[in-house]
């Protein structure tokens, strides 16, 4: 039996459940949380809350390391994309140096795999208009579709390049007709 997360009735924290132990508070919030998805293997949860303005979530994932028997430890990852479809959440956990990545098209959403980045950092995903590829703070480039690695960004003296500040910039006859942003937004492309 894995570990069960689960959001208490005040929707102010969320708990671990273990099978044979008592359950461990591993996340406190102000603001309302909505649920709390346990990964298949039990190592991850996911923790979907509102901000506390109309509309506005935010989600947060958390590793789960078992340590010293039924003490644990939970780490938030520090950024979430959206694919402009919104089809898929892209979630960078900097320290793991992975991307987990999650169907949003279910609920609720499941996790679909994760991508070894080259290298670690502060954590950050977007993607291109298009949806095509995504960029992290690595140099590392993925095809969305496959999940393959298919560049990696560099300077003009060949060297690895990372960054979190990329935004795609689209030109016509030299004017601006369309801007991308540094975050993964979740819009649909044109």
């Amino acid at each position: 039996p894995l570990p069960a997360a689960r959001v208490s009735v005040a929707g102010d924290t969320v708990f671990l459940h273990l099978p044979g132990r008592p359950a461990v508070a591993i996340y406190h919030s102000e603001f309302n949380l909505r649920s709390a998805i346990t990964s298949p293997d039990g190592k991850l949860v996911a923790i979907v809350q509102g901000t506390g303005s109309a509309g506005d979530w935010i989600t947060f994932l958390h590793r789960i390391d078992q340590t010293n028997g039924s003490r644990f430890i939970a780490e938030p990852l520090h950024d979430a994309g959206m694919t402009p479809d919104q089809s898929q959440l892209w979630l960078s956990d900097q320290q793991g140096k992975r991307l987990y990545t999650f169907d949003m098209t279910v609920t609720p959403p499941k996790q679909t795999g994760h991508l070894d980045l080259g290298m670690g950092g502060h954590g950050w995903i977007t993607f291109s208009l298009d949806g095509q590829y995504a960029y992290s703070h690595t140099p590392d480039i993925f095809d969305v579709n496959t999940r393959k690695k298919v560049a990696t960004l560099r300077d003009e003296h060949g060297q690895k390049f990372a960054s979190s500040k990329f935004i795609e910039v689209h030109l016509d006859n030299g004017k601006v007709v369309k801007v991308g942003n540094e975050f993964g937004l979740g819009r649909a492309p044109n």
